[in-house]
């Protein structure tokens, strides 16, 4: 028989005298507009044992009248009747199936009356405010409500690919941005990425930031120095995205950074993540690269992901090098530092999807291009594309790179142009996937030659013969980082073509 335990310091202490198997539910103390229905479950099968970390669970009890707080003994082997519970992510069920016996597994959903695993209790339940309110606040919790069933063996719901339109009005624009998001796919094509592509100034940051803040809801997210101009929404049927990914190494985006910092041993509650190199304060730290990829690696083991992260950083790396990199810390530390530093981004931002992402996430990704050579652009993408692929997930990526563009067929392509204060969104002109990159950057964004800029600099001092210690020595107060990245690349694709 599974004991249950109820704790939250400094209130109600932490049993130290128990029964096994037991779990322990930290009462987080979370409010959903007055609903406090979340848990952390863990478990510990024998006295000794390792604790396993199960994720975390709400528990909704109702009555004649709104329950705001479920009335919960400390300790208790089943909840009564008028419980409910349903766990905030399909993780929490697939750690259900890997790490709990089958008996077990069933012993320990009928005591906290699974949801999931009761499915014609369903109505009953959804009736009562706080289902919704609280229990189905997040979107992760949608989808685990829905599909969470494919891991413990009960019936399943498979959703579609998303398609909706998000609108966003910014104040000095005299006509809304209007984006079409359609994931649907069409015969064999590759359809998991949406592409906006235009020129600066037509507003892909902002709709990006707009975007993340709308899926995943302005007024969760504690982050007063970031601030949008402007409305949006999504217009009809809300998407089922289980999580939101905001990547991004522009030091002016406005995605906003969850400031909630988990307690030790536990995972963000968020159904949103920020991947970037600017810190909880919103300044530019080029160390959160590898803060950020110690952490990842700490997600990719606990989520048993070693596997996959290890054969995308062998696609990148070769095997000899990427072979140890995802098994071995030192080795990793090691073989990090001399890297260039285009590779030490893709790595990171690999393994911090990896390690974070959910099953129909969609991962929002602001302008790779500006730290990557192009063969490094090619090969972030296709690395991408596995990623969405295992995880049935999704991308919206806004870049003004015609490489990019050229990858991506043109029924998925969204082409933003702004005139005055007027910007509009629309299919390109051409057919996009493998057109002549000349033709891409003259007929989709308006440019009669390539623009010039820091990266035909760099190359062109490259090949007048000056060595990367060279033209860093021209700049006193050193390289700013999107440059020391593609000096760094370039000067990596040299050495490879010498050798």
């Amino acid at each position: 028989m599974i004991h249950f335990y109820v704790y939250r310091q400094p209130k109600r202490p932490r049993p130290k005298k128990v029964k096994y198997p037991a779990v322990f539910l930290f009462d987080d103390n979370w409010d959903d507009y007055g609903y406090k229905t979340l848990f952390n479950a863990s478990i510990v099968f024998e006295e000794g044992a390792e604790e396993i970390e199960l994720g975390p669970v709400k528990l909704l009890e109702i009555g004649d009248s709104p329950i705001y707080a479920p009335r919960i003994d400390d300790h208790f082997t089943s909840l009564n009747t008028n419980f409910c519970s349903l766990g905030q992510s399909v993780r929490y069920y697939r750690h259900l199936r890997d790490d709990l016996p089958q008996k077990l597994r069933r012993e320990y959903l009928r005591g906290l009356r699974d949801i999931v695993s009761r499915p014609k209790q369903r109505p009953r339940f959804e009736q009562a405010p706080g289902f919704e309110t609280s229990l189905l606040r997040n979107g992760s919790a949608r989808d685990a409500l829905n599909r969470g069933g494919f891991y413990i063996g009960y019936p399943t719901l498979e959703l579609p690919p998303p398609r909706f339109m998000f609108v966003m009005q910014l104040p000095d624009a005299s006509t809304p941005h209007e984006l079409e998001v359609d994931f649907r796919p069409f015969g064999s094509l590759p359809h998991r990425i949406n592409l906006l592509i235009g020129r600066n100034g037509t507003g892909k940051t902002q709709l990006l930031a707009h975007l993340a803040q709308t899926l995943y809801g302005a007024g969760d997210i504690d982050d007063p120095k970031t601030k949008l101009h402007g409305t949006s929404n999504v217009v009809g049927d809300f998407p089922d995205f289980s999580k939101v990914i905001a990547i991004s190494y522009s030091a002016f985006d406005q995605f906003p950074i969850p400031k909630r910092i988990p307690r030790q041993r536990r995972k963000s509650l968020f159904d949103y993540k920020y991947c970037g190199l600017r810190n909880a304060s919103g300044a530019i730290d080029i160390n959160e690269l590898k803060t950020m990829l110690d952490v990842a690696m700490d997600a990719v083991e606990r989520e048993d992901r070693n596997d996959i992260l290890s054969k995308l950083v062998i696609r990148l790396l070769g095997q000899e090098t990427g072979g140890e990199f995802v098994s071995s810390e030192d080795y990793r530390n090691e073989v990090f530092q001399r890297l260039s530093a285009g590779q030490r981004f893709i790595i990171a931002v690999a393994a911090d999807v990896v390690g974070f992402i959910e099953e129909r996430s969609v991962i929002l990704f602001d302008e790779p291009e500006t730290h990557l050579h192009p063969d490094l652009l090619s090969t972030m993408i296709a690395i991408l594309h596995e990623i969405l692929d295992e995880f049935d997930s999704f991308a919206i990526i806004a870049t003004h790179s015609p490489i990019l563009l050229q990858q991506v067929p043109r029924r998925f392509v969204r082409l933003m142009k702004r005139r005055g204060s007027r910007t509009s969104i629309t299919l390109p002109p051409l057919e996009t996937f493998g057109e002549d990159l000349g033709e891409l950057t003259r007929r989709a964004l308006d440019l009669a030659e390539p623009e010039i800029d820091f990266h035909a600099l760099i190359e062109r001092l490259l090949t007048s013969g000056k060595s990367a210690d060279e033209i860093r020595a021209m700049f006193e107060r050193g390289l700013p980082l999107p440059v020391e990245i593609y000096l760094d690349s370039l000067t990596e694709q040299r050495r490879d073509a010498a050798d």
